[in-house]
């Protein structure tokens, strides 16, 4: 199985532009015959336009850009951070979207939501909280889906229990945190748990925010050297 994490320059609110690298970053992927392609958080949106994120017509113009980014999946599963939303009363998540040969097959909604104390990037008071983790099965693994801080969740009975039986851990992100801690943090949990974990976060967003795929071992598989250009990077495990 071949998996692709596409870390990709996404601008704030610039749906159209937004949409165009992720076709792109999906484009190549199956150029290099990859079965999964992965965004980061909030891909089609930027992170996060906290006023326009209000607009009902900006929501829609988000979902609409998943219908155009579903005609070129044939072939392979795409992941795709956008923003789900309830028209009335308005709520709106945090989401990844599961899309495989032209059709939306699932939906995860982020669950730990960033709290204030997080500058101005915490979500609490922006998004609603998703309820229900994600494992799927894809070439006979299992594969958690997570994005941002339900990768930290150690104790919380459900999510805990998946990530423990994950065979692979695909995570979104948009966070600049330290990279030092950062390796240390993914590393150790890869060797608690005995697992893959590919992880992919924005072109630009901080000097560190260079994507990674960890091996079970805690060693790297591969690294983005730089933090600050698109780049694919393609695992067969």
């Amino acid at each position: 199985m071949k998996i692709a994490a596409w870390q990709m320059k996404s601008l704030l609110g610039n749906i159209p532009q937004n949409t165009r690298s992720i076709i792109r970053g999906i484009e190549k992927a199956k150029r290099l015959n990859a079965d999964v392609v992965f965004t980061p958080e909030l891909a089609v949106t930027g992170y996060f336009p906290k006023v326009i994120m209000r607009r009902p017509d900006f929501l829609e113009r988000n979902m609409e850009a998943l219908d155009e980014i579903a005609k070129h999946t044939i072939g392979i599963t795409a992941i795709v951070g956008f923003m789900r939303f309830h028209e009335s009363p308005l709520e709106i998540f945090n989401s990844a979207a599961v899309i495989r040969d032209g059709e939306h097959i699932h939906t995860y909604d982020k669950i730990k939501l960033l709290p204030q104390g997080y500058g101005s990037n915490y979500e609490v008071g922006h998004f609603s909280a998703g309820t229900s983790p994600y494992l799927f099965p894809l070439e006979g693994k299992n594969i958690w889906l997570s994005i941002c801080n339900d990768l930290w969740v150690k104790d919380e009975g459900r999510i805990a229990k998946i990530r423990d039986e994950a065979d692979i851990i695909l995570s979104l992100n948009a966070s600049g945190y330290d990279v030092g801690v950062r390796i240390k943090l993914l590393t150790t949990l890869a060797r608690s748990i005995r697992t893959y974990i590919f992880y992919v976060n924005h072109v630009g967003f901080g000097f560190n925010s260079q994507s990674m795929i960890i091996r079970p071992d805690g060693s790297f598989e591969m690294r983005i050297a730089s933090a600050m250009k698109e780049e694919l990077v393609v695992c067969e495990l």
